[in-house]
């Protein structure tokens, strides 16, 4: 991550990573620390009466539960700060990550990829195979679209943008990437070993690997408008 933060400072009149780098790693330290707050906060409803329906939300994996609504505020964050980046840079490519970011909530907050993956097993009889469920392929499917629309944008701008956006759409791309290992990878991983006794603890990887990848999503933009708004540069002064 700070390899990714630092190759931003090309921007005109930032400091050089050593000088804020206490700043960084203070947005980082506070993100990360509501991340295992949330994972804390997992295992604890582990131990509450069944009877207590409150524990539910306490769940890394519930709908709407109190850590999911956190990686939706990741999401919509993110969105918005490379919204106002893009103000300030007047570069597309930077609202078309912005629109990414909100495409990823949305499907996140109503399961579009689940419930439209239904649509496809049901339309085109997709079986199960290879340890995978029929549904599963469905929301591979779906997802592979979802991410297709954005793929000759983010192309364009790796091979003909300018320095800047070759640098923060490279890094971006990293970091989502992370984000799809654990998400995708990690849970078609869990369906394949779910009959195995103890796979349930996958689950509980895929969504704080979910949690963490957020957070460096989310403190990446925010780095990157601090930067541009030389906030950092103030804010240095201070630690």
């Amino acid at each position: 991550m700070l390899q990714l933060i630092s190759s931003i400072q090309q921007i005109p009149g930032t400091l050089k990573i050593n000088n804020y780098f206490p700043v960084v790693q203070k947005i980082l330290i506070l993100l990360f620390s509501v991340d295992l707050f949330f994972i804390l906060l997992h295992f604890y409803s582990l131990f509450l009466p069944v009877t207590n329906e409150d524990r539910l939300f306490f769940r890394l994996d519930m709908d709407f539960g109190y850590a999911e609504m956190f990686q939706y505020f990741q999401f919509i964050g993110a969105a918005l700060l490379l919204i106002a980046f893009s103000a300030r840079r007047r570069k597309g490519i930077y609202l078309i990550w912005s629109l990414f970011f909100l495409v990823l909530f949305i499907d996140d907050a109503f399961a579009f990829h689940e419930s439209f993956g239904a649509n496809l097993v049901g339309h085109f009889n997709i079986p199960s195979t290879l340890g995978l469920r029929s549904q599963d392929f469905g929301e591979l499917a779906v997802a592979a679209m979802l991410g297709a629309t954005f793929v000759l944008p983010f192309i364009h701008s790796l091979f003909f943008g300018d320095r800047k956006t070759k640098e923060v759409t490279l890094h971006l791309l990293i970091l989502v990437g992370v984000l799809v290992f654990f998400g995708v990878g990690v849970d078609m991983l869990h369906s394949f070993l779910k009959t195995m006794p103890g796979s349930g603890v996958l689950t509980i990887i895929e969504d704080a690997g979910e949690l963490f990848a957020g957070s460096l999503i989310v403190g990446y933009t925010i780095c990157l408008y601090m930067l541009e708004k030389k906030i950092i540069s103030n804010l240095t002064e201070q630690f």
